[in-house]
């Protein structure tokens, strides 16, 4: 339950994973009948710089994909000037989105978006 998943179900069901996991440590009786509902798709991006890049010159256009229908969160982790070091793995990502989408086409499309709003400029 790493990560951003508790994040991801909750916003399309409802429902916190590590909740039911803490109940369910604490001896609760937990009784799930069927499958959540999900109301849509729920998704993270998150942008890595390529393992040849030093340093981040430019990104842009964030504010703009922050507009975009069910963007919830743009995150940046990487500004203009920083270093960048691909040892850093995931915890080096430039930015991370988050929504979600009616439909799987749908988050396709504003993925599709995302990159065409971002400007990154490596070195």
């Amino acid at each position: 339950l790493g990560g951003q998943l508790d994040d991801l179900v909750a916003l399309v069901s409802g429902n916190s994973l590590i909740q039911m996991a803490i109940l369910v440590a604490l001896g609760e009786d937990l009784q799930i009948d069927e499958p959540f509902t999900c109301d849509g798709v729920a998704y993270l991006v998150e942008k890595q710089a390529a393992m040849s890049a030093h340093r981040l010159c430019k990104l842009d256009g964030l504010n703009e994909a922050r507009t975009l229908p069910g963007v919830e969160s743009v995150v940046v982790n990487r500004q203009s000037g920083d270093q960048l070091d691909w040892r850093d793995c995931t915890f080096g990502f430039l930015y991370r989105v988050v929504g979600t989408s009616a439909r799987h086409e749908e988050m396709w499309r504003t993925w599709q978006e995302i990159d065409q709003l971002v400007t990154i400029d490596l070195a």
